[in-house]
């Protein structure tokens, strides 16, 4: 099973033979890693100030996204910058409820990112935020860019929908779903406390390399069918 969520699901549904959980994807460290000069060239790309805290978000623009609750929150932080990467139907409603908040001059609607310049935004950030909302037939089942992020030490926020706290773990911090005042504080605490932000930047890398890099999801693949192989001969 992909997650430990989706393992549970399996043993509702009868399943009792034996299980393991090995992520169905996994990172390259040496592309998703932390890169000054990489760093000062992405935020020429923002225009914005070198020194101005940077929010990001990556991914569709859709309601299940959440994005509405980061632009709330940025909208109570000063200063701070919000990269949204994506496209999706809600991009429109996104710019016009950016407006509203009157903080249309802070939010960069990058359009969607190819993958391969996926990891010089990130390396142009101070945070991730992927604020998700279950919904009656949907719910984050990993949040690939969690890793992505956590790889190139960069911290992140996620609320607790799906399975987004299980990746995360203790390297980053998990908010209630639909909170804008929890969302807002947990960006702002971030982005004012540097050592903090490194801290969890370091533990997201260590993270990253012990259970959600390519190398260990392949050797766990592996060890799974030698361990079947050895239980059929």
């Amino acid at each position: 099973a992909a997650t430990d969520r989706a393992a549970d699901v399996l043993v509702q549904y009868g399943f009792r033979k034996p299980l393991r959980v090995i992520p169905q994807m996994g990172v390259d460290p040496a592309l998703f890693c932390a890169d000054a000069g990489l760093r000062a060239d992405t935020r020429a790309s923002f225009d914005c100030p070198s020194d101005a805290p940077v929010v990001a978000f990556i991914g569709r623009l859709v309601p299940e996204k959440g994005i509405d609750l980061l632009l709330g929150a940025v909208a109570t932080i000063p200063e701070i910058v919000c990269v949204i990467a994506g496209s999706g139907p809600e991009e429109a409603t996104l710019r016009a409820l950016a407006d509203d908040l009157d903080i249309g001059s802070r939010v960069r609607f990058m359009g969607q990112i190819p993958s391969m310049e996926i990891p010089a935004v990130l390396a142009g950030v101070d945070v991730l935020c992927l604020p998700s909302r279950t919904t009656r037939r949907w719910a984050e089942q990993f949040g690939r860019v969690l890793i992505e992020a956590m790889s190139t030490e960069v911290p992140v926020v996620v609320t607790n929908c799906g399975e987004m706290a299980g990746v995360v773990g203790d390297c980053g911090k998990v908010v209630p779903m639909d909170d804008v005042d929890a969302l807002s504080i947990a960006l702002e605490q971030l982005l004012s406390d540097q050592a903090h932000r490194v801290e969890l930047g370091r533990c997201g890398r260590a993270r990253v390399m012990d259970e959600f890099s390519q190398r260990r999801v392949v050797e766990d693949t592996v060890a799974l069918y030698q361990d079947v192989l050895e239980r059929v001969t």
